[in-house]
């Protein structure tokens, strides 16, 4: 008896899984690799603050972000924030301490997939949400592009995949969660294969 290739002697595995060609791989969004379907992938928006940040209606979510971005101004003159009022969270806090002005801009409201089939505007700022990670590259401010949504290998749900034109959330709760869900994508700067 010998051992595979990974050194089983017991439950031999079938080593052909490692042949196979990954959807993503972070070698290769790191450049050390170009072995992948798609070279470009992110995880789904992590706003903090989706009670702010979505909204069903255009004007409620405009009403919202005003009032959010006059109580942030308010931290960056007076050093003082309305705690209760809005959700503030360290990144918020430290853009305040780092002086960054922020002002309402009706461009950055964007249509997201809140949840899987429930789409909600969403104002799409690097400072306001908690993290975009590459989704600025994959859903440029103009043209349209296209997602492939799907679980990650460390998922607890089943592998399973959904098509988007929108930016979509991080982790949609009661729904079948996307976990940490990769967007491959075609983009302006990277053309996926």
């Amino acid at each position: 008896m010998t051992p595979d290739a990974k050194g089983n002697w017991i439950n031999l595995t079938d080593n052909e899984f490692d042949n196979f060609l990954p959807l993503v791989d972070k070698r290769v969004k790191a450049g050390k690799s170009n072995r992948a379907v798609f070279q470009l992938f992110s995880r789904g928006v992590a706003t903090q603050r989706d009670e702010w940040i979505y909204d069903f209606s255009k004007s409620g979510l405009i009403e919202k972000m005003q009032y959010l971005v006059e109580v942030y101004q308010e931290k960056l003159t007076q050093g003082t924030v309305r705690e209760l009022d809005i959700k503030c969270d360290r990144e918020l806090t430290n853009y305040a301490n780092r002086q960054i002005d922020k002002y309402f801009a009706a461009s950055q409201m964007v249509t997201g997939s809140y949840r899987p089939y429930v789409k909600k505007y969403l104002y799409f700022d690097q400072h306001f949400n908690g993290m975009t990670y590459q989704l600025p590259s994959i859903f440029p401010a103009q043209g349209d592009n296209l997602a492939i949504c799907c679980t990650d290998a460390g998922s607890q749900k089943p592998f399973m995949t959904i098509a988007c034109q929108t930016i979509i959330r991080k982790n949609p709760p009661k729904t079948p969660r996307l976990g940490k869900n990769f967007i491959p994508t075609a983009s302006p700067t990277i053309k996926n294969k």
